[in-house]
């Protein structure tokens, strides 16, 4: 199937959307290394390709090669392209060049990204001046062996890539997942630094956000309104790294307290007059479904509503759709 699948694509030329994932990269190196000679033009070329999705997937037990990282930067050289959605990993050893040149992005709108540091995307979103979607989600597993795997969240280096697309990004959504059993001896994440600089991004109507980094990681949860851009119309809220020692203002708690939520959507409908004025929709991503009982959230969801008057609700975490990522 793999070698019939790499003969497909290595003679196709004029398709618009292609999409790859898990067994035919996973498995095997022909679907990759029939990709490359297309995009370096030694096989006939992508000349319609627009949407691609090229996505490996993260698997504890068999981390990608090191080549792989090198395979998917290639794919940024095709020049038609507008929307790339792809598992990117993150260069052997941290240290990043792109092995063939920095490709021109001009044309990309549209990029979803799994699994990439703040150093890989400082590399390649200053290219992407006319990104206006971006989608930058990263894992942090503890007890995986691959060498990609980074236990250190920082929202200033997170910061000083995003400022390159700052004049063009209408959405962005940024979240991580953080698997982790809490044993003692496990390798605790490292989360610090802040979305300092986020308002300023006046283009931005849409923010899909984890909660505790708009509250930051202090002793003290702040103001969410502080790091939200004055457009956005629709917010989403993540619920992720609630259980998690790195966030100063939840570590020591069995469950979240109702309070802690509470207050912080009180300070947002405060806010919301003068800071928010567009915002018409908060939607909170309940992907810790433990943190508080679901009947619980709702009633301070509810409670929220009325003091914000706009739409407030609560759903569980998307599935990617790989036939169109965040396309």
């Amino acid at each position: 199937m793999d070698a019939f699948a790499a003969l497909l694509i290595a003679r196709r030329s004029k398709i618009r959307r292609l999409t790859i994932t898990g067994e035919y990269i996973r498995r095997l190196d022909l679907v990759g290394n029939v990709l490359q000679p297309k995009v370096g033009g030694q096989l006939p070329k992508f000349e319609q390709l627009r949407q691609l999705v090229y996505y490996h997937g993260l698997d504890y037990y068999a981390p990608a090669p090191p080549h792989r990282f090198n395979e998917v930067m290639g794919l940024f050289h095709l020049p038609t392209m507008t929307r790339l959605a792809a598992w990117i990993g993150n260069a052997q050893g941290g240290a990043f060049s792109w092995p063939s040149g920095k490709p021109a992005l001009s044309h990309l709108t549209s990029l979803d990204i799994e699994e990439s540091r703040a150093a890989t995307m400082t590399e390649i979103l200053p290219l992407a001046r006319n990104l206006t979607s971006l989608s930058w989600r990263w894992e942090y597993t503890p007890w995986t062996d691959d060498y990609l795997m980074t236990r250190n969240l920082d929202l200033d280096e997170v910061m000083v890539a995003l400022s390159h697309i700052r004049g063009s990004l209408e959405s962005l959504q940024f979240g991580s997942t953080i698997h982790t059993t809490m044993h003692n001896g496990e390798d605790r994440m490292n989360a610090s630094g802040s979305f300092s600089g986020l308002a300023d991004f006046d283009r931005v109507s849409h923010l899909d956000v984890l909660l505790v980094c708009l509250a930051e990681f202090g002793s003290e949860p702040r103001s969410l309104s502080r790091h939200i851009p004055r457009r956005a119309e629709t917010l989403s809220l993540s619920t992720g790294m609630f259980f998690n020692n790195a966030v100063e203002w939840i570590s020591g708690n069995n469950r979240l307290a109702t309070q802690d939520i509470l207050q912080l959507l009180r300070g947002l409908a405060d806010s919301r007059p003068t800071s928010l004025p567009r915002l018409r929709c908060v939607e909170i991503i309940d992907e810790d479904e433990d943190c508080v009982e679901n009947k619980e959230l709702d009633k301070i969801l509810g409670k929220a509503a009325l003091d914000m008057d706009v739409e407030v609700e609560r759903s569980a975490p998307p599935a990617w759709d790989l036939s169109t990522a965040s396309m």
